[in-house]
């Protein structure tokens, strides 16, 4: 019985709300004593209903910048071993970090295992393009503009061939201006440690 009564009260709700709903979808079209369209969403004398298709607009965004690099491949060191990086990544700054520095400067420190060998360099990418070459796994990106960046870094033997890449850590460069002035009192900006 119980269920017939809940079953009944739907019913009837559905009954009563189904037109309210589909009037509320409802635009009418009329043209009034002077002769200006108007468009309504109550019915009026002499107004056609109009048909509406959803809004098929939409934003795409830019594509992200593509990096065109070698693959990284192994190679064999001078004392006659293979040498290969198993892993390589960015971990300063931290993915979608907002670095404040008003130089532009922006610290990368590097996870490389195992360390960099001898003869080997580590040369940073910024969006896309070669920026600073290293002898260890921190370094520092400078006059880097305000707004969105991408930094990758790669492991290069001495005659330039590519032993390991990282993936692109995005990042966001803030910098102060007379324009937007640093926040009053605002705490320092910690910078996290290499592991």
């Amino acid at each position: 019985m119980r269920i017939l009564v809940q079953f009944s009260t739907a019913l009837v709700l559905t009954a009563v709300l189904l037109p309210q709903v589909q009037a509320a979808n409802s635009v009418y079209r009329s043209v009034d004593q002077s002769g200006s369209v108007v468009y309504s969403d109550q019915p009026s004398k002499g107004a056609k209903r109009v048909t509406i298709q959803p809004n098929t607009s939409t934003y795409t965004p830019p594509p992200a910048p593509v990096f065109k690099l070698d693959p990284p491949t192994e190679k064999k060191a001078e004392a006659g071993k293979v040498v290969k990086y198993d892993s390589i990544r960015i971990v300063s700054p931290a993915p979608e970090e907002t670095v404040r520095d008003n130089q532009g400067n922006v610290s990368v420190a590097v996870a490389l295992t195992p360390k960099l060998e001898e003869g080997h360099q580590l040369r940073l990418f910024l969006d896309g393009k070669p920026s600073v070459t290293l002898d260890k796994s921190i370094g520092t990106l400078s006059e880097v503009e305000r707004g969105e960046h991408r930094v990758l870094a790669e492991v290069a033997d001495a005659k330039g061939q590519v032993l390991a890449r990282s993936d692109p850590v995005l990042f966001f460069m803030k910098r102060h201006s007379v324009l937007h002035p640093s926040p009053v009192n605002a705490p320092p900006v910690p910078t996290p440690l290499p592991q």
